[in-house]
C-alpha cells in the first residue's frame, strides 16, 4: 500500500473470515461426537435426546446463517483518492468511487459491519462487505468510516 491508501478495513478482517469459521466448525464437531455418543449408547431419555438433538439443528442453522452473514464473505477495504482497492485475499482489484451507489452500516455488532452497494456488479457483486475497525465508545452512532464513504456515495451520486 502507498502513502495516499488508507485501509478501512479492520486488522481484525482475517481472523473472523478465516479462522473464526474453522474455530466453530472445529466445536462443532466436537459437540457433534459428543452428542452422537450420548444418542447411541443408550443412556438417557429419548425425549432429552432428541430435544438436544433439535436444539443442536437449530443452532447449526443459525450459526451457518451467521457465518454466512458476518465473516465468510468480509473483503479488505482500502481507499485512495479515486478507487477503493478491495481484496477477498486471494485477488485484489479497483473499484472507481463512482461506482459506489449507497453506504449502509449495522450497528448492532462491534466492529462495524459497512456495506458499499455498488452502482453496477464487480468481480466480487454488486454489494462489498467488510468491518471497520473497532470501537470501544459509541459503537451504537454511526461509524466514522461509514460516514466518510456515505459522503463520497453521495459526491458521486
Amino acid at each position: 500500500m502507498n502513502s495516499d491508501t488508507k485501509l478501512l478495513s479492520s486488522s481484525l478482517t482475517p481472523l473472523m473470515k478465516f479462522v473464526f469459521p474453522f474455530f466453530f466448525g472445529f466445536i462443532y464437531v466436537i459437540a457433534t461426537v459428543a452428542i452422537a455418543s450420548v444418542a447411541f449408547s443408550g443412556e438417557g431419555e429419548r425425549n432429552t435426546i432428541f430435544t438436544i438433538l433439535i436444539s443442536f439443528i437449530f443452532v447449526l442453522a443459525v450459526g451457518i446463517w451467521a457465518l454466512w452473514r458476518f465473516c465468510i464473505h468480509l473483503k479488505k477495504v482500502s481507499l485512495t483518492n479515486t478507487h477503493l482497492v478491495v481484496s477477498n485475499y486471494r485477488q485484489t482489484i479497483q473499484i472507481p468511487l463512482s461506482e459506489m451507489e449507497n453506504v449502509g452500516q449495522f450497528l448492532w455488532i462491534n466492529p462495524a459491519l459497512i456495506t458499499i452497494h455498488l452502482k453496477s456488479p464487480s468481480k466480487f457483486g454488486k454489494k462489498i462487505e467488510f468491518v471497520a475497525y473497532t470501537r470501544y465508545w459509541n459503537y451504537l452512532t454511526n461509524h466514522p468510516t461509514y460516514l466518510l464513504l456515505k459522503e463520497l456515495a453521495e459526491k458521486q451520486g
